[in-house]
């Protein structure tokens, strides 16, 4: 499909999910989803007419929504012209350091405000983990994975604090896309988690942080050596979801 055809399939889901928002706000949610899906590279040059045309809109939302990609450091405008912008090994290493305290916080509240009922459910998440990890099904594996986590982020009952780790983790799967995911993979990648579960299932709110801290600097030292490693070269390196195939996030 042509860029243009993604662009405007993109556009108008947006719209029937959401006829409210202005075009400025569903233009910005249109650009930023193809920049973290990867249909956009890094250094790529936008054009607002082209993007106006393809959305079927006229061009101030579209600046409207380049300012707000912008904010967002997801592009760059130089005199008129609009460049994508890609990640590098520093951004990244700040992204996992935003999402520890985050994802600490999230998991302290989730151990004090988890029913019973929504702790049967993520042990059934981490049973499901198991199951496509032993079956080598790295998608499904890589859905499970965020899955466990959205459920505690939605125990912490903390809408805003929901919302800022959705944006977390759209930034750091968009990274996860230019490295293999096995390179990832810890030696045993439901440690973690089941340690996790047993800090909330004890309600144990200091603990359960602690744990959710540390497993996310765990999660951000692999992925960072496995940058390095795809980079094959020292120092900084744009990172970009279209570098190498998208299969295989499977880490977190």
């Amino acid at each position: 499909m042509e860029f243009d055809a993604v662009l405007a399939a993109m556009f108008a889901a947006h719209q029937r999910e959401d006829p409210s928002a202005s075009l400025g706000e569903l233009a910005f949610r249109t650009l930023r989803e193809t920049i973290l899906r990867g249909h956009l590279r890094p250094d790529q040059k936008l054009s607002e007419n082209q993007l106006a045309a393809a959305m079927g809109v006229s061009r101030t939302p579209i600046r409207q929504a380049i300012h707000m990609l912008e904010a967002e450091g997801l592009v760059t405008t130089q005199r008129r012209q609009i460049t994508v912008t890609g990640f590098e090994l520093e951004e990244l290493e700040e992204v996992y350091l935003i999402r520890r305290a985050l994802e600490g916080l999230a998991t302290e509240l989730a151990a004090i405000n988890m029913t019973d009922e929504e702790l049967a459910e993520l042990g059934e998440v981490v049973d499901l983990m198991a199951f496509y990890l032993g079956r080598g099904n790295r998608t499904a594996l890589r859905q499970t994975t965020r899955d466990f986590h959205q459920r505690i982020y939605n125990a912490s009952r903390n809408r805003m604090l929901i919302t800022m780790l959705a944006n977390v983790w759209d930034y750091i799967e968009s990274a996860g896309g230019a490295v293999d995911g096995d390179q990832r993979l810890t030696p045993d990648p439901l440690k973690g988690h089941r340690i996790i579960l047993r800090a909330l299932h004890d309600r144990d709110p200091l603990l359960a942080r602690r744990l959710a801290e540390g497993h996310v600097m765990t999660a951000k030292d692999k992925m960072l050596q496995a940058v390095r490693n795809a980079s094959h070269s020292p120092g900084r390196r744009p990172l970009g979801m279209a570098d190498l195939p998208r299969e295989g996030k499977d880490s977190d």
